[in-house]
């Protein structure tokens, strides 16, 4: 590109390691390699802090479901590709009531709280969701927070709801939620609506399903979801229909691996290329507007340039000197017990792409 040849190289790390030392390893071994720039692949989100705020690597990462908070921190040499945590529930809040989820319903809110393995989103819930609701003219009946992963909180919450008359439970969704509340919930013949939002490309994979979900009682729900997956035209082969940008991904993935994908059994590693291949598309395109000479400060300028650009996993991305999320529009999903053909997937996206209401 301009002449200049790109040579990518690889490190590992372990996303079980709790102590960090993987994370910080893995950040170490990249600077002392002098990378310009870092594609962050899932489960090595752990790295960003030690690359972005200690050492100042320009480092891109396409999951999704950060917190916004975590983002700026990081600011200029941090960039999510997908959005922040914080911007899906705000306008997750809006995107219910326009599918008539609220009017004339009774509200319940089921999430982690602070300090659970998952960080502080009980604060972002209070601080997005929780007060969106209340601008539209709503409130929540019940609002529970559950501690560790849930499992021992499910029955009394499943109480809780059942005696206030909730007829919509919001559950923000974790590995084995809403599944444990929705268990209970159908021993005492409870049946609520549960939308729910995904804020990260694996929020709605297949891969997790049977342990995130109970199919009866999510059976005909909407989803609100801020990722492309499907409509897919063919199982295996896996073929997206009509989009030729996550088609290129995965051909390419099946030259270089001599493999084939399925999209029902390799939904995990779909998922995780649709990902790489949105952080490098970015960063290609970032490199491109920077120019032939090639410095922090152009690539900054270069990524800030993108408007409306189509990544693998997200249908429009822009950014700017104030947006360092790209993700531009979220898009309905609706899960099936039966599971959609030709994917076998509970969870279908429909419809075109939408833009956020509140962009943050």
């Amino acid at each position: 590109m301009y002449g200049r040849e790109l040579t990518p190289i690889f490190q590992e790390a372990n996303d079980l390691d709790v102590t960090g030392a993987s994370y910080t390893s893995a950040c170490q071994n990249l600077v002392s390699r002098k990378s310009f720039v870092v594609a962050i692949g899932s489960g090595a989100e752990g790295a960003e802090p030690c690359l972005a705020k200690q050492f100042h690597v320009l480092t891109l990462d396409a999951y999704g479901g950060p917190a916004k908070a975590d983002i700026e921190s990081a600011s200029p040499y941090l960039w999510e590709v997908g959005p922040s945590v914080d911007e899906v529930l705000s306008n997750f809040a809006i995107w219910a009531d326009q599918h008539n989820l609220l009017k004339n319903q009774v509200l319940g809110l089921y999430a982690p709280a602070d300090g659970s393995t998952y960080g502080n989103i009980q604060e972002i819930v209070n601080a997005t969701f929780v007060p969106q609701l209340k601008k539209l003219g709503y409130h929540l009946a019940v609002n529970y927070a559950w501690s560790g992963t849930g499992q021992s909180d499910d029955a009394i919450a499943v109480q809780k709801m059942k005696s206030a008359g909730v007829t919509v439970v919001f559950i923000v969704t974790g590995l084995s939620e809403p599944a444990g509340f929705q268990n209970q919930a159908e021993q005492i013949g409870y049946r609520p609506k549960y939308p729910a939002p995904g804020y990260a490309l694996g929020s709605f994979t297949d891969a997790t399903a049977d342990v995130s979900w109970n199919a009866t009682a999510e059976d005909g729900n909407l989803l609100f979801a801020a990722s492309w997956w499907g409509p897919w035209s063919a199982r295996r082969p896996a073929a997206a229909a009509g989009n030729a940008t996550v088609q290129e991904c995965l051909d390419a993935y099946e030259a270089g691996s001599h493999t084939t994908l399925d999209v029902y059994n390799d939904d995990a590693k779909i998922s995780y290329l649709l990902s790489e291949c949105s952080n490098l598309d970015v960063i290609l395109q970032a490199i491109i507007n920077a120019g032939p000479k090639l410095t922090q400060a152009g690539f900054i300028s270069g990524i800030e340039a993108i408007r409306n650009m189509r990544t693998p996993a997200f249908p429009s991305v822009s950014f700017g000197p104030q947006r360092h999320e790209g993700s531009d529009t979220w898009l309905s999903a609706q899960f099936n017990k039966n599971r959609w053909q030709p994917s076998n997937d509970y969870i279908n996206r429909f419809g075109n792409p939408q833009p956020w209401w509140m962009v943050l």
